[in-house]
C-alpha cells in the first residue's frame, strides 16, 4: 500500500478532513510554543532592561514571572533596539520573514510558491524577539505564516496535489489567526475571505473548521478557553444605532490614516538595508513608548482596560485628555515604526488596539453629552476595534464574527455590522494588504479557470486540423455523407481539383450531389484567426467545424474537438506555470 497515492486519491471531503486534522495538530502545538516564548523573551527583554510588564487579557493564562519594584521608561528605545538588532540579523540571512508575514502568506497562496520549511521556526523566534523587546506588533502575522508554512510542508511531504498544497496555504493563515484569537469560527472563515477584497474561496471553509477548532482545543488547553477579552454583558439598546453608525463612519477615516503611514514608513524604510533597518525601526518606536508606555507589545490588556474603563491605569505622564486624544495615533506610528521597518509582528492585531482606543475616546465623549443613552464606553470600544479592522483589512464578515468571539459579545451584533458597513464603505481601497486580488477571476490560479480571453490568444494555425476531410465538386453526396458519418461532422469543405476552396456542402441540404449541393459564401476563417473568432463563427453558423482557408487554398477543417484539444493544452501550461516548484 502507498500511503501518498492512497490519500491523493482521497474524494475532497475525506482529504479535506485529513488535511485540517494535520495543520489544526501541528498550528495548535506550534503556537503554543511561539506564545510561551514570547512570554519568555518578554520577561527577559523588556521586563528585566525597562522593568515595565505589559497587561494580559482577562482571558489569556500567561506564565507568572516576578514583577520588578521599579520601572524605567527612559530605557525602552535600548529594550526595542535591542531587539530590533536581534531580529536584524535574521533578517539579514532569511529576508523572506520580514514584517506581518500575512502578506507573504497570501501572496504564496495567489501564486502558488512553496513555503520552506525553516521559515516556520525562524518566523516564531523572530516574532517572539519582536513582541518580547516590546515592538508595538501582534501576534496573529506570524502564527498566520507559522501555520501557512506548516500547513504547506505537510502537504508536500505527504505528496498531495499541487492545489491541495497552495489550499494548505490558505487553511493555515485562517488557522493560525483563529487560534491566537482564540476564535476558531472567525479562523475558518478568514481563511476564505482574507484571500481577496470582494470574494471568497468556499473550497477553504471546510478545512479550515477542522484545523481551526483542533489547533484551538491544543492552545486553549495551555492558555484557558475563555474569550480572549472577557466577556461583555451589557444589554442591547438600539437607540445607540445611530451612535453606532457614527462610529464606523469615523473608524473608517482612522484606518486610511493608518494604512496610508503604514506604506509611507515601509517604504521610507526600504532605503536602510534589512539587517538594521529594525534596529532604527525599534528606537524610534521606543521613544514614542516613553511618552505613551501603552503601545508597546500586542496591547491586548489595554483594550480590556479601556472597556472596563480604568483610565486611572494608564501608566503615561501625558495629562489624560492629551494622552486619549493622541493614543490611537500614537500606537499608529509606533506600529508602523516596529512593522513598516521590517520588525517581526503582525499589524492586524494592533488595528484591534488602535480602534479600541479611538472607541473609548468616542464613547467618552457621548457619555458626557448624552449619559443617559451612553452609560457605559464598553460597546464603542468593542465596535472600534471591529470597525477598524473591517476598515484595514477587507474582511467585514470575519472581523464581525471575530470581535463577537473574543468578546462574547452576541447582543451587539446590530450595532456592530452597521458600523462595520460604512467603516469598509468609507475606507474604500485602502488595505494593509498589498496587491490583493478583487475577486477569484484576477487570482493568478484561477486564471485558467475565469480567463475566457485564453480563447483570443490562440491562432486557428497551431490547432491540429483535419486535412482528410473535404470532398470535390466532381465528388458524389453519398461520398461527402458516408465521410460526414465516419467523422461525425454535419458538414464537409468543397475544393476544386487544385484545392482551391470552393463552398460547403451541409448534410442537411442533400440535393442528389456534392455541385447541387454546394453552398457558397459559407464562412470560413484563416489560420491567424483566434480560437474565440472561430468559436463565435460556429456558434452563429450552429456548426462544430469551419474551413481553414488561406490563399484560397484549403487549409483543413477547424473542429469543435480540436479546439478544446489545444485550449485544454494552454490551460494546463499555465496551471503547470503557476505550479510550486
Amino acid at each position: 500500500m502507498n500511503l501518498k497515492t492512497d490519500i491523493r486519491t482521497l474524494p475532497y471531503y475525506e482529504r479535506s478532513l485529513l488535511m485540517g486534522l494535520l495543520i489544526g495538530v501541528a498550528s495548535g502545538v506550534a503556537i503554543t510554543i511561539f506564545h510561551l516564548l514570547t512570554d519568555l523573551f518578554t520577561f527577559a527583554i523588556l521586563t528585566e532592561i525597562t522593568g515595565i510588564v505589559p497587561p494580559t487579557p482577562l482571558g489569556e493564562e500567561t506564565i507568572a514571572f516576578p514583577s520588578p519594584s521599579r520601572m524605567f521608561p527612559l530605557l525602552l528605545p535600548l529594550s526595542l533596539g535591542l531587539g530590533g538588532l536581534m531580529v536584524g540579523i535574521i533578517l539579514h540571512f532569511f529576508p523572506d520573514i520580514k514584517g506581518s508575514g500575512t502578506d507573504y502568506s497570501i501572496s504564496s497562496y495567489h501564486n502558488s510558491r512553496t513555503l520552506k520549511w525553516y521559515l516556520a521556526p525562524l518566523k516564531l523566534i523572530a516574532s517572539a524577539i519582536t513582541l518580547g523587546s516590546g515592538g508595538s506588533a501582534g501576534d496573529e502575522g506570524p502564527s498566520a505564516m507559522i501555520s501557512a508554512v506548516l500547513g504547506n510542508s505537510i502537504t508536500r511531504f505527504l505528496g498531495m496535489s499541487f492545489e491541495d498544497r497552495r489550499r494548505a496555504i490558505a487553511i493555515g493563515i485562517g488557522t493560525g489567526i483563529g487560534i491566537v484569537f482564540k476564535s476558531p469560527i472567525a479562523g475558518a472563515l478568514l481563511s476564505a475571505e482574507i484571500l481577496y477584497r470582494r470574494d471568497l474561496e468556499p473550497d477553504i471553509i471546510f478545512p479550515s473548521l477542522v484545523s481551526s477548532s483542533v489547533g484551538y482545543a491544543i492552545y486553549g488547553y495551555f492558555t484557558g478557553y475563555s474569550p480572549l477579552l472577557g466577556e461583555y454583558d451589557i444589554p442591547f439598546n438600539p437607540i445607540r444605532l445611530p451612535l453606532y453608525a457614527l462610529v464606523g463612519v469615523l473608524i473608517g477615516l482612522l484606518s486610511i490614516v493608518y494604512v496610508r503611514t503604514f506604506n509611507f514608513i515601509r517604504k521610507w524604510f526600504s532605503r536602510i538595508p534589512l539587517g538594521i533597518s529594525p534596529f532604527f525601526g525599534g528606537v524610534l518606536a521606543g521613544g514614542i513608548a516613553i511618552l505613551f508606555p501603552e503601545v508597546i507589545g500586542k496591547g491586548y490588556g489595554w483594550i480590556d482596560i479601556a472597556e472596563l474603563e480604568e483610565l486611572s491605569r494608564f501608566t503615561s505622564s501625558v495629562p489624560l485628555l492629551v494622552l486619549l486624544i493622541l493614543l490611537p495615533f500614537a500606537k499608529i506610528m509606533a506600529t508602523d515604526l516596529t512593522v513598516g521597518s521590517g520588525g517581526s509582528g503582525g499589524i492586524f492585531a494592533p488595528g484591534l488596539v488602535i480602534g479600541s482606543f479611538a472607541g473609548l475616546d468616542i464613547g467618552i465623549l457621548f457619555n458626557h453629552l448624552i449619559p443617559s443613552v451612553v452609560p457605559y464606553v464598553a460597546p464603542f470600544v468593542i465596535i472600534g476595534m471591529v470597525s477598524f479592522l473591517a476598515g484595514s483589512v477587507k474582511v467585514p464578515l470575519s472581523s464581525i464574527i471575530l470581535v463577537t468571539e473574543i468578546t462574547d459579545s452576541l447582543q451587539l451584533i446590530p450595532g456592530t455590522m452597521i458600523a462595520v458597513a460604512l467603516s469598509f464603505l468609507i475606507s474604500g481601497k485602502y488595505s494593509l494588504i498589498e496587491g490583493l486580488p478583487e475577486s477569484r477571476k484576477d487570482s493568478p490560479v484561477h486564471m485558467a479557470e475565469f480567463e475566457t480571453p485564453l480563447l483570443e490568444k490562440i491562432k486557428v494555425r497551431y490547432c491540429e486540423l483535419d486535412d482528410q476531410s473535404f470532398v470535390k465538386v466532381t465528388d458524389t453526396m453519398e461520398k461527402a455523407l458516408s465521410l460526414m458519418n465516419e467523422n461525425d461532422l454535419r458538414s464537409l469543405p468543397v475544393v476544386d481539383e487544385d484545392m482551391n476552396f470552393v463552398g460547403v456542402v451541409y448534410s442537411r441540404d442533400f440535393k442528389g450531389s456534392v455541385k447541387d449541393s454546394l453552398v457558397k459564401g459559407s464562412p470560413i476563417i484563416d489560420p491567424d484567426s483566434t480560437l474565440e473568432h472561430a468559436w463565435e463563427i460556429m456558434v452563429m453558423s450552429r456548426s462544430t467545424s469551419i474551413p481553414v482557408v488561406e490563399h484560397g487554398k484549403l487549409k483543413g477543417l477547424l473542429t469543435f474537438s480540436s479546439m478544446l484539444k489545444k485550449y485544454k493544452e494552454e490551460e494546463k501550461k499555465i496551471t503547470d506555470d503557476g505550479k510550486m516548484a
